[in-house]
C-alpha cells in the first residue's frame, strides 16, 4: 500500500506506529520523518514527530524537532509552552549540541512584536556567561522596546555588576534618568545604590547642589524624584517652585515646562500643575486647533479632573483659553455647554479684547510662571469666577439655578433643601 500511495499521510502514520510496536523503530523513524516532512507547513506532524523522539528517549532530536515547532505555529501560547518544553529538558538532561540562543534569536527575528523571547535569549546569554554578546544585543533592541525600560536596565546593571564594575552601573542608571519613570524603575535604582552604600551621598550632593543656586532642570528634577520616592512631597513640589522663581528670566524650554507639570501631577499637585501647563499654553509657539494647543488643553482637563473636589485654576484671566476650548469642542460637546454656563450673562466680545491686554506675554515671547501673574483659587475675571470642579462636568439637574442675579455663573455643591427650583 505505501508503495503504491507514499504520499499517503495516513499510511505514513500507522506504518511508523506497526514498526515501532514490532520492534523495528529505524523503519519507524524513518517514516515519521517521511511523515512530518511531507508537509513542511503542517505543525500536526512535526508535533507528532517529537512526540515521537521523545518515547524512544532521543531527547537532542526532540528539542531540535520542539524547535522547528515553535517558528511553525501561530500560536504565542503555544511558542511560550514550546519554549519551556525546551528550556525543561535541555536542563533536565543536560543536553549538549543544542543551540537554544540561536533559536531564540530567529524567533526574535520572526516574532518581533513578541519580546518574551528576546527576554529569553538575553537570560540565556546571561546563563551562559556571554555577557559582551548580551550587551551588544541590548544595545540593538532595547530602543525598539521603550515600555520594557525596567528589565533593559535592571540586566544591563547586573552585567557590569557581575563584572565588579560599581561605578557604570551607577552611570547606566544616572544616564538614563527620567523624572517620570515608574516607581518600580526608581525603586530598583535607589536600592542599588543603598546596596553600593551611595544613596544618602547621592542624595546630599544633590541638596548641596541645589542650594547653591542650581537651576538647570536635570538637579531640581534627580531632586524633586528623590523626595518624592521618601514621601516628602512637600518638599519635592517646593523644588519645583524654588526653580520657577530662578527661572523668571531666563524662561523654560517647552519640553521642560511639560515634565515639570507631569510631575506634579505625579504627586497631586494640581494647583502648580496647572501653573506649567498654563505657561505651557501662554508661550505660544502653536497655532489655534494644532495638535500640540490640543494636547496642552487635554492635560488641563485632565489636571481637572484628577483633582475631583480640589479646585484646579485653568487660567489667570486670559479669554483667549475658553475661546480655544470652544474651538476645540466644535461638536457643541460638554466642554461648551460648561463653558455656556460660566460664560452666561456676560459680554465677552466686549470683554476679551480687555482682557488679553492686560494677560499679553512679554517681549521674549514667553510668558515666566514665576512672575507676579499667580494664580487664585478662582480665575480673576469680571465680577469673579466660580470655584470649578470636576462636578461641573456631571449633568445639571432641572433645579439647578444656572442664572444668578450676579450675572456669573456659579455651580455649586449646595445641599438639595437650600437649592432653589428654576422653572423651565
Amino acid at each position: 500500500m505505501q508503495s503504491r500511495y507514499p504520499a499517503d499521510v495516513r499510511l505514513l502514520r500507522y506504518g511508523a506506529f506497526l514498526n515501532e510496536r514490532l520492534g523495528n523503530i529505524p523503519r519507524a523513524l524513518q517514516l515519521m520523518t517521511r511523515y512530518a516532512n511531507l508537509r513542511p507547513e503542517s505543525t500536526d506532524g512535526v508535533r507528532r514527530l517529537a512526540a515521537f523522539y521523545h518515547g524512544r528517549g532521543l531527547y537532542s532530536e526532540e528539542v531540535r524537532t520542539l524547535q522547528r515547532l515553535a517558528l511553525l505555529t501561530p500560536s504565542a501560547a503555544e511558542r511560550q509552552a514550546v519554549a519551556d518544553r525546551v528550556s525543561g529538558l535541555v536542563q533536565k538532561r543536560a543536553l549538549t549540541g543544542v543551540d537554544v540562543a540561536d533559536w531564540y534569536r530567529q524567533l526574535i527575528e520572526q516574532r518581533p512584536e513578541d519580546i518574551t523571547f528576546l527576554k529569553r535569549y538575553l537570560e540565556r546569554l546571561v546563563a551562559d556567561d556571554k555577557a559582551d554578546e548580551a550587551l551588544r544585543a541590548l544595545d540593538m533592541w532595547q530602543p525598539k522596546y521603550p515600555d520594557e525600560m525596567r528589565f533593559f536596565l535592571e540586566l544591563r546593571a547586573r552585567l557590569y555588576d557581575r563584572r565588579g564594575q560599581r561605578d557604570v552601573v551607577v552611570a547606566v542608571y544616572d544616564q538614563a534618568f527620567d523624572p517620570l519613570w515608574p516607581r518600580a524603575i526608581v525603586r530598583d535604582w535607589y536600592e542599588r545604590l543603598r546596596q553600593y552604600g551611595r544613596y544618602r551621598t547621592y542624595r546630599r550632593q544633590l541638596q548641596e547642589r541645589f542650594r547653591q543656586g542650581a537651576s538647570d532642570f536635570g538637579t531640581a528634577a534627580r531632586l524633586f524624584n528623590v523626595l518624592a520616592y521618601e514621601g516628602n512631597l512637600s518638599a519635592a513640589a517646593q523644588t519645583l517652585t524654588t526653580l520657577e522663581k530662578r527661572r523668571e528670566k531666563t524662561g523654560w524650554p517647552r519640553e521642560e515646562l511639560d515634565r515639570a507639570a507631569a510631575m506634579c501631577l505625579n504627586i497631586g499637585q494640581y494647583d502648580l500643575a496647572a501653573r506649567f501647563l498654563y505657561s505651557l499654553y501662554a508661550m505660544g509657539g502653536a497655532s489655534p486647533g494644532s495638535p500640540e494647543r490640543e494636547a496642552t488643553l487635554a492635560k488641563l482637563t485632565a489636571a481637572l479632573l484628577d483633582a475631583n473636589e480640589v479646585g484646579t485654576t485653568l487660567s489667570a484671566g486670559d479669554l483667549s483659553l475658553y475661546a480655544d476650548i470652544a474651538q476645540v469642542d466644535q461638536g457643541a460637546g460638554f466642554l461648551n455647554g460648561v463653558l455656556s454656563l460660566i460664560l452666561a450673562g456676560n459680554n465677552i466680545p466686549a470683554s476679551m479684547p480687555a482682557r488679553t491686554v492686560r494677560q499679553r506675554p512679554t517681549s521674549t515671547g514667553r510668558w515666566p510662571i514665576g512672575s507676579s501673574r499667580r494664580f487664585s483659587p478662582s480665575i480673576p475675571v469680571p465680577g469673579g469666577c466660580c470655584h470649578f470642579t470636576p462636578n461641573c462636568l456631571k449633568p445639571l439637574p432641572p433645579w439647578v439655578n444656572t442664572r444668578p442675579s450676579c450675572g456669573w455663573a456659579r455651580i455649586s455643591c449646595v445641599p438639595f433643601q437650600t437649592r432653589r427650583p428654576f422653572p423651565m
